[in-house]
């Protein structure tokens, strides 16, 4: 089976380091899930500036590990046989820190590293992936169809769950490989 994975929201936690990062330097108070639910679309909205400041720093993708068990399980499934791929849509400007990264982790298929520019369809097409695992709305329901789509439950994409498998992290993504739903 080829398996697909989005890095940020599903194998590395970008948007929790941002959050942390936002209370350490703008000393916001909110959760985690009311930040990404409503409170990070008006700071996208009225400070484009500070967003794109995170969505550019390569610290916010290069300086904490993988979610628990990413590396373990990524490994199981090479070992069990299947092709794994990671597709992004990170800033070209991080093509290098995002292949330190991997290969820091030692995750399997570093070759398989594939960067979009907007939407992952046609790496998914191309690669035949039978399973993409993604926590964004937009590439969730473009990829609808296409693959089968694992989404990651997140703040920000409630607005979906109930039209995708959902998995609170990745441990749970097992099932679905093998089979049993």
């Amino acid at each position: 089976m080829n398996l697909g994975f989005d890095i940020d929201g599903v194998l590395y936690p970008w948007h929790e380091k941002v959050w942390r990062d936002m209370i350490f330097r703008e000393h916001i108070s909110s959760s985690f899930d009311k930040f990404w639910d409503k409170e990070w679309l008006e700071m996208k909205e009225n400070n484009r500036t500070l967003f794109m400041n995170y969505v550019n720093d390569p610290l916010m993708y290069s300086s904490s590990p993988p979610y628990y068990t990413v590396d373990y399980l990524l490994d199981v499934w090479k070992k069990d046989g299947h092709k794994i791929w990671y597709i992004t849509q990170r800033p070209d400007h991080l093509d290098y820190v995002t292949k330190a990264w991997i290969k820091r982790w030692r995750f399997p298929y570093q070759e398989n590293l594939i960067r979009v520019k907007e939407s992952k369809r046609r790496a998914i097409v191309e690669n035949e992936i039978d399973l993409f695992v993604e926590d964004a709305i937009r590439h969730a329901e473009d990829l609808d169809g296409f693959t089968k789509v694992i989404l990651v439950k997140r703040p920000y994409n409630k607005e979906i769950q109930n039209k995708f498998t959902t998995v609170n992290n990745i441990t749970e993504v097992p099932q679905y490989i093998n089979g049993k739903e």
